[in-house]
């Protein structure tokens, strides 16, 4: 425990010199803190919670977002936007080769839903983001026409859709739409 010394007038009241004292300095250590750090903490944790988030995944989209942009439901997630959701939110999903960080987008427009699309695009949803690790890289145009949902692909490509991007493995929209038929 660290001490300071604390200065006091040169002479006593009764007029002999006066020693200095010695206190020690309890505010300057760390652990004196730590339970307002802990419950500052654990709110945090609470208000992340309540958010439907965790403290690992504070940008995440809640599971009941993602399945209502799996399903369709533009009013769903019309709300959750409206109600402070970020229309770039990504989400985790896991299949046999691992894991990998999807968009909002890409699970509305893998499954053909253009209303949904259109919802998150006016919303400022990212049009070119690539998914992480284990789908090697690919767009929502890309998971659009690997499906076969023309409306959706031509409504990213009117949107701005980058039709040269590749994925990791070379693969553009094009040639994910020839591969599937």
């Amino acid at each position: 425990m660290r001490e300071i010394t604390i200065p006091y007038p040169a002479k006593s009241p009764n007029g002999k010199r006066a020693e200095p004292r010695k206190r020690k300095k309890l505010w300057a250590q760390p652990r004196a803190f730590a339970p307002m750090h802990v419950r500052l903490l654990l709110a945090c944790a609470l208000v992340l919670e309540r958010a439907g988030c965790s403290k690992r995944t504070a940008g995440a989209a809640p599971a009941k977002v993602v399945a209502a942009a799996r399903r369709g439901d533009d009013a769903a997630v019309l709300a959750w936007l409206d109600g402070g959701g970020r229309a770039d939110a990504t989400y985790a999903y896991n299949d046999q080769i691992g894991r990998s960080e999807l968009s909002l987008l890409m699970a509305a427009a893998s499954r053909g839903h253009e209303r949904v699309v259109e919802v998150l695009l006016q919303r400022g949803a990212e049009i070119d983001v690539q998914s992480s690790k284990s789908l090697e890289g690919v767009t929502a145009l890309m998971a659009a026409a690997s499906q076969g949902h023309e409306r959706v692909v031509d409504l990213l490509i009117q949107r701005g859709a980058d039709i040269d991007l590749q994925s990791r493995v070379g693969y553009t929209a094009l040639i994910v739409a020839t591969r599937v038929g």
